[in-house]
């Protein structure tokens, strides 16, 4: 699976978690990247198990699988794809 399979926020959110390298809060993941993971994308990457979900009361905290972390790598190594914008380019290039 590559990027073309994933939304632009799903990558957002798998690329903040895999930076945190730890387990984030929907109300963290606000502060980072300016959105939370819920509803049908939170469900999304949890059947694709690239992210594990707990809830915590009435939140919820995210992490980055073995399987996500995987991903990662493999995304990172394939590059942006095609007609990438500058933030996407440099954003790969950085986490590269």
């Amino acid at each position: 699976m590559h990027h073309e399979e994933l939304s632009a926020r799903e990558r957002a959110v798998v690329f903040a978690l895999l930076s945190a390298a730890r387990q984030v809060s929907n109300a963290e993941l606000q502060e980072l990247i300016g959105l939370r993971l819920q509803g049908k994308m939170r469900r999304r990457l949890n059947e694709l198990k690239l992210v594990e979900s707990e809830r915590r009361g009435r939140w919820f905290v995210h992490e980055l699988s073995d399987v996500g972390w995987r991903w990662c790598g493999d995304e990172l190594a394939v590059g942006p794809g095609d007609a990438p914008t500058s933030l996407e380019r440099s954003l790969y290039l950085v986490l590269g």
